[in-house]
């Protein structure tokens, strides 16, 4: 569930449809409510996964080739409580991870891409503990 504090999307089920480019809201009333994701990134985003971005938390990407990267939990610290939306490249699209956060000054929402090196990664997933990596 997207927090309280994310204006207009605040306490919706957030949900994305990776073929057709697509975010879906989905609220208490199970009212689904469709996104287009060129507001927060040009070209769109092809959800793989959207995530809550938890406190002190490293992110683990998986790879197309079997490799596992890190970005640890410090990389993250300023943005707890924001979504992260990673898409997996796939159809051509540009590899990314999306950090969004909701601006109430300006009623906006401000995103960041995040740098991946990997090709193609199938999962992302925050974990409360360190694991290690290949």
């Amino acid at each position: 569930m997207v927090p309280a504090n994310f204006g207009p999307w605040s306490k919706q089920i957030i949900t994305g449809d990776e073929v057709l480019n697509l975010l879906y809201l989905i609220d208490t009333n199970k009212i689904v409510t469709q996104v287009d994701p060129e507001i927060l990134f040009p070209g769109g985003v092809n959800s793989e996964s959207i995530s809550i971005i938890p406190s002190n938390q490293s992110l683990y990407l998986a790879g197309s080739r079997g490799e596992i990267i890190k970005l640890p939990a410090s990389y993250f610290k300023n943005y707890s409580g924001d979504l992260m939306i990673h898409d997996g490249a796939e159809r051509g699209s540009i590899n990314k991870l999306l950090i969004v956060h909701w601006d109430a000054a300006s009623s906006n929402f401000v995103s960041w891409r995040v740098r991946c090196t990997l090709s193609c990664p199938e999962g992302a997933a925050f974990a409360p503990i360190e694991l290690p990596v290949n």
